[in-house]
């Protein structure tokens, strides 16, 4: 007896029967939500990507503008309001442990997942990716500019930034300020002598 089509592709061990409630189509479902939809800069890409397929005549599954287009909850506290096309899907699509404890219909989006937990046949490569990723260091100044997954550099970057373009600004200034002041002095000087 099959519960899932990865039963059949990608069976776990039986000694990782704990896993057997996650299948392979929820970790799909759930990487597709962590990679291209948690955050504001990859919702874009995959708008701009999808908008291109359908600029294109393009064939693609609709299902992934609403996958990986959409925040799934916009807003902040009771004033928080949930994607109504993501609520539609039946809680069943998502992994157990990623239902809200308090509605267990609803998807609760983390900022941490566990790649053996929630991810048990994918989170190798995840983790894969995130290591490629965290590996990377940027090369030119655009790449530093727009690189923000270390907010501490990024921050000390910009302050450098701000406060040696101030520094600089005022020595210049200081710089034209002497300059002015000394051009009378050396003319009285050179017409007195």
């Amino acid at each position: 007896m099959c519960y899932s089509i990865s039963d059949v592709f990608d069976p776990l061990p039986t000694e990782d029967i704990i896993h057997r409630y996650i299948t392979l189509e929820q970790e799909i479902l759930l990487s597709y939500r962590l990679l291209f939809a948690q955050g504001r800069t990859s919702r874009k890409v995959a708008e701009k990507e999808l908008a291109a397929f359908r600029h294109n005549n393009l064939l693609f599954d609709p299902f992934l503008s609403v996958l990986c287009e959409r925040k799934y909850r916009r807003g902040i506290l009771w004033w928080s309001k949930v994607d109504k096309d993501l609520a539609a899907l039946p809680p069943t699509a998502w992994p157990v442990s990623c239902l809200d404890s308090a509605d267990m219909d609803l998807l609760q989006e983390r900022d941490v997942y566990s790649a053996i937990e929630d991810f048990p046949r994918l989170g190798q490569r995840l983790l894969r990716l995130q290591r490629f990723n965290a590996r990377w260091r940027p090369s030119r100044l655009t790449d530093f500019w727009r690189d923000r997954r270390n907010p501490y550099q990024w921050y000390t970057f910009w302050a450098v930034l701000i406060v040696g373009g101030v520094a600089n600004l005022l020595a210049v200034l200081q710089l034209a300020a002497a300059i002015y002041q000394a051009i009378p002095r050396a003319a009285s000087g050179a017409v007195g002598g």
